[in-house]
C-alpha cells in the first residue's frame, strides 16, 4: 500500500503522512519502519507515543476533522465504518481498534464519543484484559 501512495503521491509514504496527517494533528514523534530498499512500510511499522497515538483515533471519531480542518474524506471514513480497512470491530457493540505488536493498542468508538491508546509489554502478544475492561464501561 505505502508504494501506491508513494507512486501517486509522487513522495515516500512516510513523507506524505507527515505532511497531510501528523503534522496537522500535531503529532510530536513518529517513524515509520522501512523495507530494505528504503521504502516505508505499509499497514505496520509506525512508531507513535500513545498521547499521539489516540489522535488518530479521535480523528475518526470525529468523522476525519481534526481542530476543524477535514484531514480524512468522508468517503474514507465509511469505507473504514462499513469495510474495516484499518481497524476492527472488537467485539463490543460500536468499538473498534487496531493493535500493534506486543499490546500497543488504539480503540475508540464515534456511538460513544471515546477514544483511547496505550503501550504496553505482553510476551504473547496479547491482552485481553484491557480490551474487554474498556469494552465493560459501556
Amino acid at each position: 500500500v505505502s508504494r501506491v501512495v508513494e507512486e501517486t503521491a509522487g513522495e515516500p509514504a512516510d513523507s506524505f503522512l507527515m505532511r497531510e496527517l501528523l503534522l496537522p494533528m500535531k503529532v510530536q514523534e513518529a517513524a515509520f519502519s522501512r523495507c530494505p530498499r528504503n521504502h516505508p512500510i505499509g499497514a505496520t511499522g509506525l512508531y507513535i507515543r500513545s498521547r499521539d497515538m489516540v489522535k488518530l483515533g479521535w480523528l475518526y471519531v470525529n468523522g476525519g476533522m481534526y481542530e476543524g480542518k477535514r484531514l480524512i474524506s468522508d468517503r474514507w471514513i465509511s469505507e473504514e465504518e462499513c469495510g474495516g480497512l484499518a481497524f476492527r470491530s472488537c467485539g463490543v457493540d460500536g468499538l473498534r481498534g487496531k493493535g500493534g505488536m506486543y499490546g500497543q493498542m488504539l480503540m475508540f468508538s464515534r456511538d460513544k464519543g471515546f477514544a483511547a491508546a496505550w503501550h504496553s509489554f505482553t510476551p504473547d502478544r496479547r491482552d485481553e484484559g484491557l480490551p474487554g475492561f474498556i469494552g465493560g464501561l459501556f
